[in-house]
């Protein structure tokens, strides 16, 4: 049972599942899927409401990027009902109101912020440099481009700051406000990967 409901949380909180199936560049499901998880954050969304969410995302991600993809063409690479499109413009709506109120931060202002919180520490890379590795490594490894923007900021500053000085992974975790189950979980791929 409980094997059950682990598989049944996974699979709601994935979007690759259904965003593979469209007929775009990987670099575009990447954003599709950051933004989604910026949007949404740690709710679950089911059927309709879901899958009308993540086609109108991926239509305004797909218009952003000169990636000419009409919404009946979305419906029909993510293979989901026409009804579900007014329900996902809803979602989508309610969600961007208020930007104010939504953790809604790019990633080179996650990191600033971030960095911020360790001001004293000489990490002896600038911030453009700590953003442009988040970039390579979200190419070199599938890992880590299907994760969420702040678990990786976070698990490359604790990486980075860990080589200069000693740090309490617990104090640090709860600074950037990531589980440590999180930075355990990416920490090999970004040794793997980084420099």
């Amino acid at each position: 049972m409980n094997t059950d409901m682990r598989t049944l949380r996974k699979k709601s909180t994935n979007i690759y599942d259904i965003i593979d199936k469209l007929k775009v560049p990987n670099y575009i499901k990447n954003l599709i899927n950051d933004r989604y998880f910026q949007l949404v954050g740690k709710k679950t969304l089911r059927k309709d409401n879901r899958r009308g969410l993540i086609a109108v995302i991926s239509y305004n991600i797909c218009v952003k990027n000169n990636q000419l993809k009409m919404y009946h063409e979305i419906v029909n690479d993510l293979g989901i009902k026409e009804t579900a499109i007014p329900k996902g413009k809803k979602l989508y709506n309610k969600y961007t109101k208020n930007d104010r109120k939504l953790v809604r931060l790019d990633i080179s202002k996650l990191v600033y912020k971030m960095l911020d919180m360790y001001g004293d520490i000489d990490l002896s890379v600038d911030r453009n440099s700590i953003i442009e590795i988040y970039h390579n490594l979200k190419e070199k490894s599938e890992k880590i481009s299907r994760a969420k923007p702040q678990s990786i900021a976070a698990t490359l500053l604790f990486y980075l700051i860990k080589k200069h000085v000693e740090i309490d992974k617990k104090s640090f975790c709860k600074k950037v406000k990531v589980s440590t189950i999180t930075i355990d979980k990416f920490l090999p791929e970004i040794k793997l990967y980084c420099y």
